[in-house]
C-alpha cells in the first residue's frame, strides 16, 4: 500500500515537471522574443537553450544541486531581464553583420568590435540563464523517471509535456499578459518549493513584479503590441492618427483618409502622405468592385476600397487583435460596412481555400518577417512571399483583372527579387512605384492596368530591378526566404553555433565521462546514449518539417504550430502505448520508417490543398505523422531497455538540440533538406543500436 501511494506520488511529480519543462519553454521563447528583438531572428536559440539545459539537467539527475538551490534567484534574474529590457537598452540590441535584414530600429555602437563584444556577451549571458533556468527542471524529471516502470513513466512525462503546451496556448489565445503565464508556472512551482519558505516569497514576487507593463499595451497570440495616438486636431474628439507598434518596432498606422477629413485639414501628416499610397489600387484598376486585402491590418486598405466605389470586400488579417483594434479605433469604421467580409485566417491559407475571383487582389505590406519571427521556431519568413502563393493570387483574378503589391523593406535585392518573382508568374514586368511610403514603400502592379495623372511624378523603377533581381534566387515554397540575399546562413547564426559548440565541448566530460576503453560495459552505454541522441535530433527535424508544410495547407497561425506540436507528441505517446503490449522486431520498425520518411520528403502536399479541411487534415496527417510514429516507436523500444532512464531522456532533448542547429541548413538548401537531414541521423541511430546488439552479445 505504501509502495503505491509512493508510486502515484511520483508519476504526479512527474506529470507536474514534465508539464512545467514545456510550459516554461514556450513561455520563454515568446516573452524573451517579445522584449528583447535580437531573439526573433535567433527563434530557436531560446529553444535550444532550453533543451540543452533540461537534458542536461535530466543526465546530471541527482548529482545536480547547486542550480536547484539557486532556482528562484535564477528565474527572477530572467525574467525581469526580460521585463526591463528596454531600460536596460537590451531590446534593440544589434547584430553584428548584416547580411540578413533587421525589421525596425536598431542601436548601434560606435565601434564594430564593441558591437560584436555586446552582442555575444548579452546573447552568451541569456541563453547561460536559459540553461541554468531549465536545469532544475531536467533533473526533476530525470529522478522522477527512476524507479517507475520506462515506459509508464515515459507516457507520463508525454501527457505532462502535452498539457504544458495546451495551457500556455489557452493563455496565449486568451491574449493574457506576461505576468499571468509567470503567475501560473510560479503557482505549481510551489509543490517543488514548498519546505522553503525564502524560495516561495521569492517564486510568489516574480509575477507580481512583471505587472507594472506599460498602460496601452495589448498581447495578442503573435504580439506585444503598444499603441499611441497623435493629439486631435482643433476641433476634432478622434485622433487623426494612431501609430501601432508591435514588439516595440512600428508595424502600421490607422488613419483618417476620408474626403471629408481633407476638406478641413488638406495638408496634416501623416495623412496627406499616406493617401496616394492608399488610392493607388484604384487609381490603376478604378472600376475594381470585387477585392481581395491580404494583410488586412487596422482597416486603412479597407476604407480605402470603399471610398473608390468596391462593392464586396474579403479582408483577410490574421490577427484578431489588430483586427479588434481597426475595429474600435479607425475613424471611418470600414470593418461596420456589410460590404466587408472579415476572415481571420492566414493570406497563403485563403489563397488556397477560397473558390471567389476578384477584379482586384491587394497584398497590403503583409509584414511576414515581424510576423514569423515570432510564431515559429525555425527562421522562416513565411510562405506568402514566394513564386507558387503569387501564381494562386494570379488565378483568383477575373479576366482583366489586377494585383497590387506593396512591400516597404526600402532594400533593393528584396524589391528586385519580387519584382523578378512577379515578372515570372505573369510573363511580363510589373509596373513598379516607389511611393517611399514610411521610409521605403514600393509598389507593384501587374495584370491590367491603368495609368492616371496622380501617378505621372511617381519614380517608376523597374529597370534597376532588372539589373539587381538577374543575379537573385526566387523565393519558392522550398526555399521561402525572401530576405536573405543569398543561399547562405548569416554570419551572425554562425557566432550562436560557434557558442553552442563551445558549451557542449564543455559539458562533454559530464555527457561521455571518460572510462578505459577496455569497459564494455560502458562502450555499450556509449553507444546507447548516441542512439538516443539521434533519434531526438531526428525527431526535431521531422517537427520543424511537419509544421513548415502544414504551414503550406493551413496556414502559419498560431493554432497551426500548436497542433502541430500536440499532434507529435500524441503520435510518441501512441507508439509508446502500443509498445507496452507489442513489440515488434526493430528491423521492422527501421524499414517502416524510412519508408514513411521517403514518402514524407517525395509526397506531393499540394495536391491535397483543394480538397475540403477533413481529407486535407487527414491526408497530410498520415503523410507526415507516420514517420514520428515509427521513430516514436524506436525511442520507447530502447527506451524501455534503458538502465538509466533519465539519462537516455536527457540524451534524447540534448539531441534535439543538434536538431535545431541542423534545421538552420534550410537557408542553404531548402525545406526539402530537413527530411534528407532527419534521415543521415536515423541511419547513424541504427548504427549506434547495431553496435550496441553486437557488444551485448560479447558481455
Amino acid at each position: 500500500m505504501e509502495n503505491s501511494q509512493k508510486n502515484s506520488s511520483q508519476y504526479i511529480l512527474l506529470f507536474l515537471a514534465s508539464f512545467l519543462a514545456l510550459y516554461f519553454e514556450l513561455v520563454i521563447i515568446r516573452y524573451l522574443s517579445s522584449e528583447i528583438r535580437v531573439f526573433s531572428y535567433l527563434k530557436n536559440l531560446p529553444l535550444v537553450a532550453c533543451f540543452f539545459g533540461l537534458g542536461l539537467g535530466m543526465v546530471l539527475g541527482e548529482r545536480e544541486k547547486f542550480f536547484t538551490r539557486i532556482f528562484p534567484f535564477t528565474m527572477l534574474a530572467l525574467f525581469l531581464l526580460m521585463r526591463f529590457a528596454p531600460e536596460l537598452n537590451l531590446t534593440h540590441l544589434p547584430f553584428p553583420t548584416f547580411d540578413y535584414i533587421i525589421w525596425g530600429k536598431v542601436d548601434v555602437e560606435s565601434s564594430p568590435l564593441m558591437q560584436l563584444l555586446r552582442y555575444v556577451g548579452i546573447i552568451t549571458f541569456i541563453s547561460a540563464l536559459v540553461v541554468c533556468f531549465s536545469i532544475p527542471l531536467g533533473s526533476r524529471i530525470g529522478r522522477y523517471l527512476q524507479g517507475l516502470p520506462t515506459l509508464k513513466g515515459y507516457a507520463t512525462d508525454l501527457a505532462g509535456s502535452i498539457a504544458g503546451i495546451g495551457m500556455f496556448s489557452l493563455l496565449a489565445f486568451l491574449g493574457t499578459p506576461p505576468w499571468v503565464w509567470v503567475g501560473v508556472g510560479s503557482i505549481l512551482l510551489f509543490v517543488f518549493h514548498r519546505n522553503k519558505i525564502f524560495d516561495c516569497v521569492v517564486l510568489a514576487a516574480i509575477p507580481l513584479l512583471l505587472i507594472s507593463s506599460p498602460s496601452g499595451t495589448l498581447w495578442s497570440p503573435y504580439y506585444r503590441i503598444s499603441l499611441e495616438e497623435r493629439p486631435p486636431l482643433e476641433k476634432e474628439q478622434r485622433s487623426s492618427a494612431i501609430y501601432l507598434s508591435v514588439n516595440y518596432d512600428y508595424h502600421q498606422k490607422i488613419l483618417d483618409l476620408s474626403d471629408a477629413f481633407f476638406k478641413k485639414h488638406p495638408e496634416t501628416e501623416p495623412n496627406s502622405s499616406a493617401l496616394l499610397t492608399y488610392d493607388l489600387p484604384y487609381l490603376v484598376r478604378p472600376e475594381a468592385k470585387d477585392v481581395l486585402i491580404l494583410g488586412a491590418g487596422t482597416g486603412n486598405d479597407v476604407a480605402s476600397a470603399l471610398r473608390h466605389g468596391a462593392e464586396h470586400v474579403d479582408a483577410v488579417e490574421i490577427d484578431p487583435t489588430i483586427l479588434e483594434i481597426g475595429r474600435s479605433y479607425h475613424p471611418e469604421k470600414p470593418y461596420d460596412s456589410p460590404k466587408v467580409f472579415v476572415h481571420v485566417d492566414d493570406a497563403r491559407a485563403y489563397l488556397k481555400k477560397t473558390k471567389a475571383r476578384y477584379d482586384l487582389v491587394v497584398f497590403a505590406y503583409l509584414d511576414s518577417h515581424t510576423l514569423l519571427a515570432n510564431s515559429s521556431s525555425l527562421r522562416l519568413d513565411n510562405y506568402v512571399y514566394t513564386v507558387e502563393s503569387l501564381q494562386e493570387a494570379k488565378n483568383l483574378l477575373l479576366p482583366g483583372g489586377t494585383l497590387v503589391l506593396a512591400h516597404g523593406t526600402g532594400k533593393l535585392f528584396v524589391s528586385a527579387r519580387l519584382y523578378r518573382m512577379l515578372k515570372e508568374v505573369f510573363g511580363e514586368a510589373p509596373k513598379t512605384y516607389f511611393t517611399n511610403y514610411d521610409g521605403g514603400g514600393t509598389v507593384f502592379v501587374s495584370g491590367s492596368r491603368r495609368d492616371h495623372p496622380r501617378l505621372e511624378h511617381i519614380p517608376i523603377i523597374n529597370e534597376e530591378f532588372e539589373r539587381t533581381g538577374a543575379a537573385l534566387s526566387l523565393a519558392t515554397d522550398r526555399w521561402p526566404f525572401l530576405y536573405l540575399r543569398s543561399r547562405t546562413i548569416p554570419a551572425s547564426y554562425g557566432i550562436i553555433f560557434f557558442l553552442l559548440m563551445l558549451a557542449y565541448f564543455f559539458s562533454k566530460p559530464v555527457l561521455f565521462p571518460r572510462r578505459t576503453s577496455a569497459d564494455e560495459k560502458t562502450i555499450v552505454w556509449t553507444r546507447s546514449n548516441i542512439h538516443f541522441f539521434m533519434l531526438g535530433a531526428a525527431f526535431l527535424l521531422l517537427e520543424t518539417k511537419a509544421v513548415t508544410e502544414l504551414s503550406l495547407l493551413f496556414g502559419s497561425t498560431w493554432m497551426v504550430n500548436t497542433v502541430a506540436i500536440f499532434a507529435f507528441l500524441l503520435m510518441a505517446m501512441l507508439a509508446n502505448a502500443l509498445l507496452m503490449r507489442i513489440v515488434p522486431s526493430r528491423n521492422i520498425i527501421y524499414g517502416m520508417l524510412f519508408a514513411s520518411l521517403l514518402v514524407s520528403i517525395f509526397f506531393p502536399l499540394g495536391i491535397l490543398a483543394g480538397l475540403s479541411f477533413a481529407p486535407k487534415l487527414l491526408g497530410s496527417g498520415v503523410v507526415l505523422a507516420s514517420p514520428v510514429f515509427f521513430s516514436g516507436m524506436l525511442f520507447s523500444r530502447a527506451f524501455r531497455d534503458a538502465t538509466r532512464p533519465g539519462e537516455a531522456l536527457g540524451m534524447n532533448l540534448l539531441g534535439a538540440l543538434v536538431g535545431g542547429v541542423a534545421e538552420n541548413a534550410v537557408m542553404i538548401g531548402g525545406t526539402l533538406l530537413l527530411g534528407g537531414l532527419a534521415a543521415i541521423f536515423y541511419i547513424v541511430s541504427l548504427l549506434a543500436v547495431v553496435e550496441v546488439k553486437k557488444r551485448t552479445e560479447k558481455l
